[in-house]
């Protein structure tokens, strides 16, 4: 696999069972800081070329959802949703796999979305207030005794 200029890789994970479409078998899974790629091993004859064919070279803004799948309660595959469909990837630690993946996602920004607005804080209350019983004042419904007389509320 090739990287390109300010691209480094996160997290390689050897001899990796994928499902993707129609498409199955073993891979080596390389998580960069831009893309996911899976390489399928060179073949072992003698007339095959030493090169690793790539199955899928997948930027991380087309990746829309990733969830770890458990099995019998136990974490066994990333499951990544995509524009071209959902690959499934049987790593061998999938919540290291996970949060690695969501740790580069986070720095990687979708063309489409527009920058994140200043968040504002908007604190509103509404005080209702109670009639005192003995003398007729009115109080703040939080209070538990009538502030001029001293009877409950």
């Amino acid at each position: 696999m090739l990287l390109s200029e300010g691209e480094s890789e996160v997290l390689r994970e050897h001899v990796v069972p994928y499902r993707w479409g129609e498409r199955s078998g073993r891979a080596t899974v390389h998580l960069t800081n831009v893309r996911l790629v899976l390489e399928q091993p060179p073949r072992g004859r003698l007339l095959s070329s030493g090169v690793a064919s790539t199955v899928l070279d997948l930027p991380l803004r087309n990746v829309s959802n990733a969830s770890v799948g458990t099995v019998l309660r136990r974490a066994r595959y990333v499951s990544l949703e995509t524009n071209v469909g959902v690959v499934r990837l049987d790593v061998v630690d999938p919540p290291k796999f996970l949060a690695a993946f969501t740790a580069v996602r986070a720095g990687v920004r979708h063309p489409a979305s527009p920058a994140p607005a200043p968040a504002t804080l908007t604190i509103e209350r509404h005080v209702v207030k109670v009639r005192c019983r003995h003398c007729g004042t009115l109080s703040d419904e939080r209070h538990t005794r009538c502030e001029s007389c001293g009877a409950p509320l």
